[in-house]
């Protein structure tokens, strides 16, 4: 079997059913679906339930509500294809030879360790979004020569959704998501690229995200995630992972996206003048890699402006881009 397309689920019997019909009228048939309700208190159970009666490639899993992380992992340990595919529940796909043709493009570049392909994203208002970077690396293979070039560009940014990955990646390196932590795609997204040789890209959209769905988790920021996202940067930026890493400059520029988040959000510790806080200030020097276009964009305001007044900026700007995302009319 070539794919397993991971599904995690929770609480969107709203959007199920679309998310699994758009994966299902795929022209290429050689994957399996694995649902997992995590603990869903809505009818998406019943829903896996009866396309787990009508489909003979769908696996339905059940747990306790432990979350995203843990229903991906659970999904994973059971998962028979070749190559993991990871979906959100609300999300779907729009394009119904992608199977087909990433199953092609696989084999003409005698099957490397990831698939990267980019979204579209819709927004409340109906508004879609894609960027269309992937059209500068179609013909590059080596990623470890491409790698600084694809986080610059934002083709390998803290996400499952847009890869597809070789499970055997996955598995022999205990390449799991960390339980019980927001943003957890950050340590999984750095952890798989330390693992990752050889990539092709996937240059057309098919993957529809669907961006500030109103009961969705990933709109909202509080201080534990803010100290999640901290614990886990400097985890990552650690003396011994960076130097022993033949991706030392890519790692930092990684970071460094995730910094400028910490940056925009610093506002929301209740106390401005704790030592973590204190260490968030200390670490600027991540944005002296220019390793990202955001980050450039705010090395450049830092250099002008000082620290302080570009993290006042930064909360600012994340108020009214958020505005501006929820309320823009097309």
């Amino acid at each position: 079997m070539l794919f397993s397309v991971i599904i995690p689920v929770y609480n969107v019997e709203n959007y199920l059913e679309e998310c699994l019909n758009s994966i299902l009228k795929q022209t290429f048939k050689d994957f399996e679906i694995i649902l997992i309700n995590d603990g869903a208190k809505d009818s998406s159970g019943l829903i896996c339930e009866k396309y787990n009666a009508n489909y003979n490639n769908i696996i339905y899993l059940t747990q306790e509500n432990m979350g995203v992380a843990a229903a991906r992992n659970n999904g994973l340990l059971v998962a028979n294809g070749n190559y993991i595919i990871f979906i959100d529940s609300d999300d779907y796909l729009f394009y119904d030879n992608a199977f087909e043709e990433i199953a092609d493009l696989l084999k003409q570049n005698n099957y490397p360790d990831t698939i990267l392909h980019e979204e579209s994203r819709i927004f409340p208002n109906g508004r879609v979004l894609y960027e269309n970077n992937a059209q500068y690396f179609v013909e590059k293979t080596d990623f470890r020569q491409s790698v600084s070039e694809l986080i610059y560009n934002e083709m390998f940014v803290a996400s499952p959704w847009d890869k597809v990955v070789k499970r055997e990646i996955l598995i022999d390196n205990e390449i799991y998501f960390p339980v019980g932590l927001k943003s957890e795609d950050m340590k999984w997204t750095a952890d798989l690229m330390l693992q990752i040789k050889t990539f092709a890209v996937y240059s057309k959209s098919f993957y529809m995200y669907r961006q500030l769905r109103a009961s969705s988790a990933t709109n909202t920021v509080s201080e534990k995630h803010l100290l999640d996202v901290y614990n886990m940067l400097v985890e990552g930026i650690s003396s011994e992972k960076v130097n022993n890493s033949i991706y030392k400059d890519s790692l930092l520029s990684y970071w460094a996206e995730h910094y400028c988040f910490l940056l925009m959000n610093l506002n929301l510790f209740t106390n401005k003048s704790t030592d973590v806080v204190k260490h968030i200030k200390s670490m600027k020097f991540l944005l002296e890699t220019d390793g990202t276009k955001n980050v450039k964009k705010v090395n450049s305001f830092y250099k002008i402006f000082g620290l302080d007044f570009t993290i006042y900026a930064l909360n600012k700007f994340r108020v009214i881009n958020l505005f501006v995302k929820r309320y823009r009319k097309i």
